[in-house]
């Protein structure tokens, strides 16, 4: 059954009750792994009890083709519930799911839980789940601006950690947008905080100036000074510690934003130091040399054409597989680092 955006956080509190298989898939894999353990544990009390949870890999299915339709239909061997659980579950899975739905009563069957990645709307095994009426179809896409301050919010109050506007605001606008990494990165600054006793937004700013080795700020200040080299070497980094296109393509829009923010404020004969006291959120004091420069190197024209077209990009990035919307991305992002560079009279 395939969820509409609405439906997708009261049904994960509470599914349908006939439902006893469900995927989750897209490109947040922090989010697809969480809201698969957050399914799991409404049906077993220990996820670490073998008797109750059964994780099994395609690759063991592969070898065993009959193997998951006899632990669907096998009895609990301590009685209640039991759980199938599959990560990386792939189209491959997609013949026998059918199969099996097609000749079994579904509504009574072991529960089976398939995590997997960004499967595209020709994928399968999705189609399948999108198409039975008696499964759940979960996607779990990159997170928003208005779930990321929710979160933000929600780990504050575990740590008894209060917040003001500009610390949530300037999160929302530097997290990870894969939910694990943002919770990892939220607990290391919360645990130091409590350390601390409290938290300003100045203890924010250097906590997410250093989270990363490379920091999708470091790839965005680069593009628009047109340093090519740095580009591609950040990229690759930044790709390799399996951070997703989507959230750099978002960073950019916002840092667009930003210079046009900048270039508002200072028509009114602001200086420097004045518009950057008026920026929220606040931006680093490390960068904001970088910032205004840009502010003044780029055009407004030249600011809106490119923001049209990184628009345009997460479009195409989202229709496209994680191969090809990274090669689309580094030509567009080469493209926007070259308009940067300075014209050679």
């Amino acid at each position: 059954m395939k969820l509409a955006y609405n439906q997708i956080d009261p049904y994960l509190k509470s599914p349908t009750p006939s439902h006893r298989m469900f995927l989750f898939y897209g490109p947040n894999n922090g989010l697809v792994s969480e809201r698969a353990k957050s399914m799991a544990k409404l049906f077993v009390e220990d996820l670490q009890d073998a008797f109750q949870v059964l994780k099994l890999s395609p690759d063991e299915l592969k070898n065993d083709p009959g193997k998951l339709g006899s632990e669907l239909m096998s009895l609990p061997f301590m009685g209640g519930n039991k759980v199938i659980w599959i990560r990386g579950a792939e189209d491959a899975l997609t013949k026998d799911l059918a199969a099996f739905i097609e000749e079994n009563d579904i509504t009574d069957i072991n529960y089976l839980i398939l995590e997997s990645g960004d499967l595209k709307p020709k994928s399968t095994l999705r189609a399948l789940f999108e198409k039975e009426k008696e499964v759940g179809c979960i996607p779990c896409y990159e997170d928003d601006s208005r779930q990321i301050a929710s979160l933000i919010r929600e780990e504050a109050k575990k740590h008894n950690i209060p917040l003001n506007g500009d610390i949530v605001r300037y999160l929302t606008d530097h997290l990870s947008q894969d939910r694990l990494m943002a919770r990892s990165e939220l607990d290391k600054l919360f645990l130091f905080a409590e350390v601390k006793d409290h938290l300003t937004l100045e203890d924010v700013m250097e906590s997410m100036e250093n989270s990363q080795d490379t920091s999708t700020q470091d790839i965005i200040l680069g593009l628009f000074d047109g340093n090519i080299a740095g580009l591609e070497k950040n990229l690759n980094m930044f790709w390799s510690q399996g951070f997703s296109e989507i959230a750099l393509i978002r960073g950019i829009i916002r840092h667009l934003s930003r210079l046009i923010e900048i270039q508002d404020l200072s028509q009114g004969g602001l200086g420097k130091r004045e518009v950057m006291s008026k920026m929220r959120p606040p931006i680093f004091f490390k960068v904001q040399d970088s910032f205004w420069q840009q502010s003044r190197r780029w055009s407004r024209l030249k600011i809106e054409k490119a923001l049209d077209k990184v628009i345009a990009l997460e479009e195409k990035a989202k229709l496209s597989g994680t191969t090809l919307s990274q090669t689309i991305c580094r030509q567009e992002l080469l493209g926007l680092c070259l308009a940067a560079r300075p014209v050679k009279s």
